[in-house]
């Protein structure tokens, strides 16, 4: 086995059986930036950048941008970094934390999300090693967390049976119209092949979708787009960890897999 894949697969099992091995590593501070300074240097005057030209005659200069440092606004151009003294102000952009309320979900990986009509939804995922099968909601708006209560419904709309969905992790969801779809993942008991699960958020319900055609083997981590009413579903892991590298398409008109022979 070459040694890169033995490292990821070492890491893989490492992560699940103990997520928070990597906290524990000792932390390094990193170095800041080192800005140049020269001492002693005479004062120069100003260099004139000549204006650009847009091929009318007129000059063309960019617009600066303002952000805020202490309160006060500083004007700078686009990613650019001005020094003020020793101190410097960044104009990168930059991760914000947001404040959320409500009961937050469990840390996980290998879950799935989508967003459907101002709401983000996290179904399923991995933690501690546990698959999970519950379904969380943000709603986008008001920035706060809420848990589903979902059903899977077993047999044709007639019967009116419900069940618990199975814990899953390594899935994709898919957001269709006013709907979305489960796609793969892991189980504790999988499959033979692809199941694709669909959500209602009117009934809170999943049905599992029956397809027709040759479905895929089952797989997790796979890649799953939508293109215009297809579903693109390439690659992923399967039941033994084994790589994939095949390509298939579901039409969620027909409900129908087919293969592409992809070179």
């Amino acid at each position: 086995m070459p040694s890169a894949e033995a490292m990821r697969l070492f890491v893989k099992i490492l992560e699940e059986e103990d997520p928070g091995w990597y906290s524990r590593i000792p932390e390094f501070i990193n170095p800041q930036p080192v800005v140049d300074i020269e001492m002693h240097k005479p004062k120069e005057e100003p260099d004139i950048v000549p204006a650009l030209t847009n091929g009318t005659g007129t000059s063309s200069i960019p617009e600066p941008k303002t952000i805020s440092e202490n309160g006060s606004s500083v004007e700078t151009q686009d990613k650019v970094v001005i020094l003020e003294g020793l101190s410097t102000v960044s104009a990168h952009e930059e991760w914000t934390a947001l404040s959320v309320s409500g009961q937050r979900p469990k840390p996980r990986y290998e879950h799935g999300a989508t967003v459907l009509q101002d709401k983000m939804y996290i179904f399923g995922g991995n933690h501690n090693g546990r698959y999970l099968s519950d379904l969380q909601v943000l709603d986008l708006k008001s920035l706060t967390w809420s848990k589903v209560d979902a059903k899977l419904q077993a047999g044709t709309s007639d019967s009116a049976k419900t069940a618990q969905v199975s814990p899953c992790a390594g899935h994709s969801l898919i957001s269709c119209g006013n709907k979305f779809f489960s796609v793969a993942g892991h189980t504790k008991d999988p499959s033979d092949s692809i199941t694709v699960k669909e959500f209602d958020p009117h009934t809170c319900t999943w049905s599992i979708v029956k397809t027709y055609g040759k479905p895929p083997v089952s797989r997790g981590g796979q890649s799953v787009t939508l293109v215009g009413t297809t579903l693109v579903v390439f690659g992923g892991e399967d039941a033994k960890r084994c790589l994939l590298n095949d390509l298939h398409i579901l039409d969620l008109e027909t409900m129908t897999w087919d293969d592409v022979d992809a070179m």
